[in-house]
């Protein structure tokens, strides 16, 4: 019985990654579209 709880907290935890991961991608998706919207504007990389 005690062993389900840290299941949980793993699984939660690797869900937790994995949002923290996508938004990551929009966040660069994004960027990436600002930066071909706007060439001449200068990002820090």
């Amino acid at each position: 019985m005690t062993r389900a709880p840290n299941g949980l907290r793993r699984m939660k935890a690797s869900i937790d990654d994995r949002r923290r991961r996508c938004v990551r991608r929009e966040e660069s998706i994004s960027f990436e579209l600002a930066r071909t919207r706007d060439p001449h504007m200068e990002f820090d990389a």
